[in-house]
């Protein structure tokens, strides 16, 4: 609630995760109802794309952003105030297991959410999105 808040205050460039210097973005996804969502996440870095792990704070349940990413995965991304149009792809099988491999790398933590939650979370690849495209 405050990170929503933060975020349409300043524009876009401030959200809680960010000021506390969390590489974090802000999730623009459609929900079930149609609506625009606001969702302030971490996110990872890897040999130049963009990763996203819904671990729901290790909750048992995977996060809603995820299950509407896997309905409608076109959304859009803020980080630092600049904002671009993304797909989200959810990573699976052998192409999962190398990108878990390299979050464990950069964020050993997130072993702890999974163990936690019991449940092997869902792994997003935010690609950018060609825009005019015919």
């Amino acid at each position: 609630m405050a990170d929503r808040l933060l975020y349409r205050i300043g524009g876009g460039r401030w959200t809680i995760t960010a000021v506390s210097r969390i590489p974090s973005l802000t999730l623009l996804v459609t929900n079930a109802r149609g609506e625009g969502v606001v969702v302030p996440l971490q996110y990872l870095a890897i040999d130049g794309d963009l990763y996203i792990v819904g671990t729901n704070w290790s909750r048992p349940n995977h996060p809603l952003w995820s299950s509407w990413l896997m309905k409608r995965p076109q959304c859009r991304v803020n980080i630092g105030g600049r904002e671009s149009s993304r797909t989200a792809i959810l990573m699976l099988g052998e192409d999962r297991d190398r990108v878990w491999a390299r979050i464990l790398q950069e964020a050993p933590y997130q072993a702890n959410c999974e163990r936690k939650a019991n449940r092997q979370p869902r792994v997003f690849r935010l690609d950018e999105s060609i825009t005019g495209a015919n």
